[in-house]
């Protein structure tokens, strides 16, 4: 135990007391509080890393463990993983107060007489449940030292960490070097190797420490973001990475782990995974969350630029800082291999995923869209809400739950349970350009049965950030029958007015305006879950659009801040015949007027030049501000 104690020393003795004090109050009173509610018996998992976050105390605890509230596991895989202890250790080196120190004993020895009876417990020995639990029951000790154990108490110690390897060398499996799962069961093991030398022998440790690089190289794309292009499980992957290679500094041991190019690349990543007060992107099962204690801690190691505060050291102590010395984070991140692109410009936060999503996790999301502007979100993911196979979790899966298009009857994803899919989305191109207005953005999918593709979508978004405008041009070529385009608005949107061309809502001060092309809007009651177990009602705007020909087209028109009036322009081509297979558009904002011209279909015969009333030429695409 005496590595222990020197990284107490180094990361959490007297330095800590000093540089914490009179500092973060606010998460400081709200680590005392999830401490008092362990002191009598409840829980309440709302520290920024609890996988299935939730802001309702519940009346669980070890000694009944499996009163699940409302019947979801969940519950009890989050109990088992033991993030209080974490809570408990700092809640006694804030105060002082033994009673905290006492609890945190008595449940990490809670376990030798009621987890370990495999046979009856199977539910708390799942390998990543295993994993987070050895990883927090160590860092526990790292915070409060083992210097008030008893000789007895630190052979009891070893004995459950020990156990706990012993249980992850049984369980892991060859698949989990792709999943999440892998690297959260042998993190605590690698943490337990530098601790305690030779005891895992040789042969295991190198073979564990393999194992991790391989996973590492396994589970982040060439672009830096996690093959699951879930924010939260990238970051729960980035540091558990990022714990090891504390301890091994505190030890001044050579670490095991090549983090040079892969760690660094997932770590530049997920700097576009949160907004610019570094809350967490809620996309495919991911929260929103402020993870800004993460990003501090990213930031102190010299993986990010940006200035370091000093709040992550109230969880991850008085370690070595180091400056960054990387790039200038540009405006604008484009995810070649994962089809995610992020627009995080000043006041603007814009996602737009077009990849593959298909594991256990997948959402049927090409094509959807997110954006905040001023750290208000506007438009938002569906969430999660729950694990549990059940209705709900399936339509927050759906297409409908995201902010895109698709044939309404037979998507091109189709979720069959939450778990199941009859068939995926596949992306064919995903692309931005920077414009002297702005950006455009544009995505193309196919649907395929059997290998014969039947539907092809395409969506250019244009964003003019001066203008506070998004504008979508959606079109479909396929054997459908209705096109659904669906846009989900934050539960803090209010809808004050509504007609099929336009709708109008505010979010606080902001005023929002939606026009469609065909005055085909409607809007519905949805919900929406921006945080695990709780369900939120919102407004989703919708049209719906008759494809004719096998062919659907439909535009909208979105200002995230002010007032616009859309009135459609008429195109002529070659002897001025006025032409249907183009549309132009004017838009007045607050700023200045913009018009933007599209051709629907390829011009097979006569003249390509096109004409507006206003007298504007174009051929392709075109966004004219004047």
């Amino acid at each position: 135990m005496n590595k222990i104690n020197l990284i107490n020393k180094a990361l959490f003795g007297d330095k800590w007391l000093i540089s914490i004090k009179n500092k973060e109050q606010d998460e400081k009173d709200k680590i005392l509080r999830r401490a008092n509610f362990v002191l009598n018996n409840y829980i309440i998992f709302n520290h920024f890393f609890d996988m299935e976050q939730c802001n309702v105390p519940y009346e669980i605890s070890i000694d009944n463990i499996y009163n699940s509230p409302n019947n979801d596991d969940e519950w009890i895989y989050m109990l088992s993983r033991y993030g209080f202890v974490i809570d408990l250790g700092i809640a006694y080196r804030l105060t002082n107060d033994k009673k905290y120190f006492s609890k945190l004993k008595e449940y990490i020895f809670k376990i030798k007489y009621i987890f370990l009876e495999k046979q009856k417990n199977e539910k708390l020995w799942r390998p990543i449940d295993i994993g987070i639990r050895l990883t927090n029951i160590i860092w526990s000790l790292i915070i409060v030292s083992t210097e008030k154990f008893d000789n007895e108490e630190l052979k009891i110690l070893e004995e459950i960490m020990e156990q706990h390897i012993d249980s992850i060398n049984t369980s892991y499996i060859e698949k989990y070097k792709l999943s999440n799962w892998g690297v959260l069961a042998l993190a605590g093991v690698a943490l337990f190797d530098m601790l305690f030398p030779n005891k895992i022998k040789s042969p295991q440790s190198k073979c564990l420490w393999e194992q991790l690089n391989q996973s590492l190289e396994l589970q982040f794309l060439n672009d830096g973001v996690h093959w699951e292009v879930s924010p939260l499980y990238q970051h729960q992957v980035i540091v558990n990475y990022c714990y090891i290679i504390l301890v091994s500094n505190s030890l001044n041991l050579r670490t095991h782990i090549n983090y040079s190019k892969s760690l660094k690349r997932a770590v530049v990543a997920s700097y576009y995974l949160a907004n610019n007060q570094d809350i967490l992107t809620p996309l495919h099962d991911s929260d929103f969350v402020d993870f800004s204690y993460v990003y501090d801690l990213y930031r102190g190691m010299g993986f990010l630029p940006g200035k370091y505060t000093g709040k992550s050291i109230l969880y991850y102590g008085t370690y070595k800082l180091k400056n960054y010395s990387g790039n200038k984070m540009p405006n604008v991140f484009i995810g070649e291999e994962s089809g995610l692109v992020v627009i995080k410009d000043g006041d603007l936060y814009f996602t737009q995923f077009n990849g593959r999503h298909g594991s256990s996790h997948g959402h049927a999301s090409n094509g959807s869209i997110t954006l905040s502007y001023k750290d208000k979100e506007i438009i938002s993911d569906g969430g999660r809400y729950t694990y549990r196979e059940c209705k709900d979790r399936r339509i927050l899966k759906g297409f409908e739950s995201h902010n895109t298009f698709f044939n309404e009857f037979n998507p091109s994803t189709s979720i069959i349970g939450s778990w199941k899919y009859g068939r995926l989305t596949e992306p064919i191109a995903q692309k931005i350009k920077m414009k002297n207005y702005g950006y455009m953005l544009e995505s193309s999918w196919k649907s395929s049965i059997k290998n014969q593709i039947v539907e092809v979508y395409k969506r250019k978004t244009y964003l003019l950030d001066k203008e506070n405008l998004c504008i979508f041009i959606d079109k479909y070529h396929g054997n459908g029958e209705q096109i659904l385009t669906t846009i989900n608005f934050n539960e803090n949107c209010r809808l004050i007015k509504y007609s099929k061309e336009n709708c109008e809502l505010m979010n606080e001060d902001q005023k929002i305006t939606v026009w469609s092309s065909h005055k085909n809007l409607d809007y519905i009651e949805g919900r929406r879950s921006n945080i695990y177990n709780q369900l939120t009602k919102h407004t989703r705007i919708i049209s719906r659009k008759k494809v004719m020909n096998n062919a659907s087209y439909n535009i909208t028109v979105l200002s995230y801040d002010g007032t616009i009036n859309v009135d459609r322009l008429k195109i002529y081509r070659g002897d001025y015949i006025e032409n249907e297979g183009a549309i132009g558009i004017k838009i007045e904002t607050k700023f200045n007027i913009i018009e933007l011209y599209t051709r629907l279909d390829e011009v097979v015969e006569g003249s390509k030049l096109m004409k507006s009333e206003t007298g504007e030429y174009f051929y392709n695409d075109s966004v004219v501000v004047k």
